[in-house]
């Protein structure tokens, strides 16, 4: 398995449709929220998900198209990258 980053933008969405592209990437794996180890789980930026695929980047990259370009205006804006070392500064409201 390889742990990937997903950033999705999508074109004149809401709130609304945003939820609709998170109840879908769960579906194939991919979660909005961070946890380092032994640190606390954050929130990433609206649009942005990491999980695991066996897929390869560039399926990675199309099932997400499949999944944002019918809730966005225009097809969606998907970058993916593999996940192999990190750091970040997030908020927490704890």
């Amino acid at each position: 398995m390889t742990d990937y980053a997903v950033r999705v933008e999508l074109f004149d969405a809401d709130s609304d449709k945003y939820e609709k592209l998170y109840e879908g990437m769960s579906k194939i794996g991919f979660r909005k929220t961070i946890q380092a180890v032994g640190g606390p789980v954050r929130m990433l930026p609206t649009g942005t998900y990491v999980g695991s695929s066996q897929s390869g980047i560039a399926d990675v990259r199309v099932a997400v198209s499949r999944i944002a370009d019918p809730i966005s205006s225009k097809a969606a804006a998907v970058f993916v990258c593999e996940l192999t070392n990190w750091a970040s500064y997030l908020y927490t409201d704890s």
